[in-house]
């Protein structure tokens, strides 16, 4: 994306990060070596040229256009702003659409080196709330995950996404699925989920099973439902008490870091406009 641009529209210091790491990477291989000394290994496949120092022109390969990307990006907010219309659906949505609570941002979220979109649409009801993470490759846009907006991304390419509802015996647990990325495919590829029981809320209705005291070893009163990528939204595992949910949990995350710097824009003209796409008729 035009980094200068939006460093200059928001002031924001992410921006002037990403300009910095830009001239790092010109001033080392173009200043400080020869073509002769690295044109062949920027070249290559690999995961340094193509994930970290990116492709040159100068080398002979096709630069990746980051301007296109945004656009792109741009196209897509345009759509859900004057049509709420998001993946050529048309969204429900509050007449007139509540666009102070509809949301977006530009952010790496899963490590590849390059921004995605995400949208959060919750200008309208619960049920139809979504949150869309778009990627860019040679296709032009897709979508790398479409969940309920309640997502917390991690470092290691991990996102933790909360159900819509919790009406089920967790109490004040909230039940989720666990995302990770898959760089070969550019998308999120859902890894299982947690559900909880926690014993103030009584028996299971359903079963009229009791809380299962016994598998509660530390005595907390909470029991943990460990969900398979392919559940079926049947609960006939047995549960585990918390330091097996734990161990479970921290087998994804891997000691991963929260990105709490994802800074969302008001889906407003004025912020979808920096983007370089032009606005339809």
């Amino acid at each position: 994306m035009d980094l200068t641009r939006m460093a200059w529209a928001t002031h924001e210091m992410q921006y002037a990060n990403e300009l910095y790491k830009v001239l790092h990477d010109l001033d080392y291989f173009l200043l400080r070596y020869g073509i002769e000394d690295v044109g062949q290994y920027t070249a290559d496949a690999g995961t340094v040229g193509t994930f970290y120092y990116g492709v040159l022109a100068v080398y002979g390969a096709e630069p990746f256009s980051a301007e296109e990307q945004t656009k792109a990006f741009g196209k897509i907010l345009w759509d859900a702003y004057c049509f709420g219309k998001i993946e050529e659906q048309i969204m429900e949505c509050r007449i007139p659409m509540d666009r102070k609570s509809t949301y977006f941002a530009l952010y790496d979220v899963d490590g590849d080196g390059q921004e995605e979109l995400l949208l959060n649409w919750t200008g309208a009801s619960m049920a139809d709330t979504v949150e869309y993470i778009w990627g860019y490759g040679d296709n032009g846009t897709h979508v790398e995950l479409c969940e309920f907006p309640a997502l917390t991304c991690y470092d290691n390419g991990v996102i933790e996404a909360e159900w819509s509802h919790n009406q089920g015996l967790a109490g004040e647990f909230w039940p989720y699925f666990l995302y990770r990325y898959n760089a070969e495919t550019d998308q999120y590829e859902l890894c299982g989920g947690a559900d909880a029981w926690d014993k103030k809320r009584g028996k299971d209705e359903g079963t009229g099973e009791v809380f299962p005291d016994d598998i509660d070893a530390d005595q907390d009163g909470v029991v943990y439902y460990l969900l398979p990528a392919d559940w079926d939204g049947n609960y006939d595992m047995e549960p585990v008490d918390g330091a097996k949910y734990r161990t479970w949990r921290e087998s994804f995350l891997e000691g991963a870091s929260e990105m709490d710097d994802i800074w969302f824009w008001d889906l407003k003209e004025e912020n979808i406009a920096i983007l370089g796409a032009e606005k339809p008729d």
